[in-house]
């Protein structure tokens, strides 16, 4: 396929999660895949037969095979892969890459080796058991989680560092490399959505755990504990109306004690 990127239409997105749950296997070929999604259109009582939406098109300025050249299982190259993708497609906004029609259309008939390759090592992506590899596909093709949409992840890794820049006292490339380097680290600030809404606090999260080590320590307990008393505090005020001092200071009070260190009193 070319690499003119068109949105699935929304029945052929819904057709997909259905092969999903039926052939998982064959996400590992988008050609076959394909294949079979027209046969399912054609016989599908729906009005729309069409695999892609004419209404929307993207023109990449590079190929997307240079995406897929060096990709490697594991985050090692995200931080490439982020910038690369952005040279690629500098024209995506946040309502298209949350677009679940979008993303599909991209990790399953643009870059589907990118995805194979990129998750191959994980347990669920090595299982035999088609439950496992359905919960696979879901996840890492066809859903919006930007936490583990392959395209979508990639996507707004660089849009939280470029935003948190603007606020933050390291530059953009800085905050990328963290986060792509520290996924424990960075999935947990992910799965905070309200907490993190705001670019400013998420910028003073990221300045204190790089400067206090807690985003190269990349450990899930430790950031989870912070997260939760900043979500805690945030019930009680208003974290993005303090100013940068105090809401700097509300985060290192929630960062877990330095090994030897007296615990610091709750709030």
């Amino acid at each position: 396929m070319n690499d003119v990127v068109k949105p699935l239409t929304d029945t052929a997105h819904l057709l997909l999660q259905e092969l999903a749950k039926e052939q998982p296997d064959l996400f590992s070929c988008s050609g076959t895949l394909q294949e079979q999604l027209e046969k399912k259109l054609s016989s599908s009582a729906e009005e729309e037969s069409k695999i892609f939406s004419e209404h929307t098109k993207w023109y990449p300025k590079e190929s997307l095979k240079h995406l897929i050249a060096d990709v490697v299982s594991g985050p090692a190259h995200d931080s490439e892969h982020v910038k690369l993708l952005r040279q690629i497609f500098p024209t995506f906004t946040a309502l298209e890459m949350s677009d679940p029609r979008v993303l599909a259309s991209l990790n399953c008939f643009h870059i589907a080796d990118y995805v194979k390759i990129r998750w191959g090592s994980s347990n669920i992506a090595t299982s035999t058991e088609k439950d496992k590899q359905t919960r696979f596909i879901k996840s890492h093709y066809l859903g919006r989680s930007k936490e583990s949409n392959t395209i979508a992840r990639l996507w707004w890794l660089y849009e939280f560092a470029l935003r948190s820049s603007k606020y933050s006292k390291y530059d953009c490339d800085t905050l990328l490399e963290k986060m792509a380097h520290n996924v424990n680290f960075y999935h947990q600030i992910l799965r905070r959505s309200y907490l993190m809404a705001s670019d400013r606090v998420r910028a003073a999260v990221l300045d204190v755990a790089i400067a206090s080590g807690l985003a190269d320590a990349n450990k899930t307990s430790e950031v989870t504990k912070v997260m939760r008393l900043l979500n805690r505090k945030a019930g009680g005020i208003s974290l993005d109306v303090l100013s940068d001092e105090e809401l700097r200071r509300h985060i290192k009070e929630s960062l877990p004690p330095k090994e030897g260190a007296a615990p610091s009193p709750q709030p």
